[in-house]
């Protein structure tokens, strides 16, 4: 699959606009309700996504249909964000999540960053940080080191990619749903 182009998404592909906003949303009822809950608001994002300064928001392509969406932009001086990482269900598994990554990664070197940034909630109890809830605060340090999944959670994708848990935000998405930080140095 990587003879796929991989294109900027301009606010005025609003074809691919709409199939991005669809796809993201199907996507995310698969981890979260609160996120997306609506078309709406995956088109929000999308059109976020667009308007972020000095960023990037790209697509891969199979057949002329959106398989996967990224968004890259500066955080701060020297660390890039991925928000978001969506890939098709249809197609995940079959190295495109990699393949958007590799993207961020090379624009983000580009523009000199030092450290690639992502941030991934918990909000169906799929990792350990979730059952945690509010003893989060207590030791979030601990909890980090002896984080392990539930059940199938973004954190997997990002561990394999070479992403560290650098932070935990307790009860970011209500009681007992964090939002888990992870980074990678370029």
């Amino acid at each position: 699959m990587d003879d796929f182009p991989i294109v900027d998404l301009k606010p005025e592909d609003t074809a691919l606009i709409q199939q991005t906003a669809q796809i993201a949303y199907e996507t995310s009822q698969t981890i979260s309700k609160i996120w997306l809950p609506d078309m709406d608001a995956a088109l929000e994002e999308v059109y976020d996504s667009l308007n972020q300064d000095e960023g990037v928001s790209r697509v891969l392509l199979i057949d002329n249909t959106v398989a996967a969406w990224i968004g890259i932009f500066p955080l701060y001086s020297k660390i890039v964000e991925i928000h978001p990482l969506i890939v098709n269900p249809a197609y995940q598994n079959h190295g495109l999540g990699r393949r958007m990554v590799a993207q961020a990664i090379a624009w983000a070197e580009r523009r000199g960053a030092l450290t690639l940034f992502v941030g991934t909630s918990d909000e169906t109890m799929a990792t350990s940080l979730s059952l945690l809830g509010i003893g989060l605060y207590g030791n979030p340090g601990g909890a980090i080191a002896n984080f392990h999944q539930l059940k199938s959670h973004p954190c997997g994708f990002w561990l394999k990619m070479g992403f560290r848990i650098v932070g935990v935000l307790p009860d970011a998405e209500g009681p007992g749903m964090p939002n888990i930080m992870l980074a990678k140095p370029l």
